[in-house]
């Protein structure tokens, strides 16, 4: 009796393990694969502070690839850049210079926060003319290309 109560408890408890293991993963895009440990999106704050820690690290092609919205990112890859991902990754290194990342910073430091249910935006009081922008994508929180306010 006891060996079919353990034996019981062992199936349940394997049960679990392999149910707490059906998470999808995100794959790798542009041979660069996705780290949601180091670089989480489960919240617009978690995902601007990842953008920020990747940024800040030099890993813009992390970034281009993992924590910017994958259609604007693809469109650019495909129209703008001839298929060339790393163009688009020097794209996102200049854009992102010393002042525009102290500008980010402040913005996840002292920003006013609105979050939706697909859509977040954070604003400095200070600054009318630009917004920061995410969107919810299979459960992960990507930086908008857009920083203009929605009228």
């Amino acid at each position: 009796m006891r060996v079919g109560v353990a034996l019981l408890f062992g199936l349940v408890g394997a049960a679990g393990l392999l149910a707490a293991d059906d998470t999808v993963k995100p794959g790798a895009r542009y041979g660069v694969e996705a780290d949601v440990t180091t670089y989480p999106q489960d919240a617009p704050k978690t995902a601007l502070d990842s953008v920020l820690k990747a940024a800040d690290a030099g890993k813009f092609d992390y970034l281009a690839a993992q924590l910017a919205n994958p259609s604007f990112i693809d469109a650019r890859v495909k129209d703008l850049f001839g298929g060339d991902f790393g163009e688009q990754v020097k794209d996102v290194r200049a854009r992102l210079d010393s002042a525009a990342l102290k500008e980010l910073h402040r913005f996840l430091s002292d920003g006013e926060w609105k979050v939706g249910d697909a859509e977040a935006s954070v604003r400095l009081k200070d600054v009318s003319d630009r917004v920061v922008t995410f969107r919810k994508i299979d459960g992960r929180w990507f930086l908008e290309h857009s920083s203009k306010p929605k009228a």
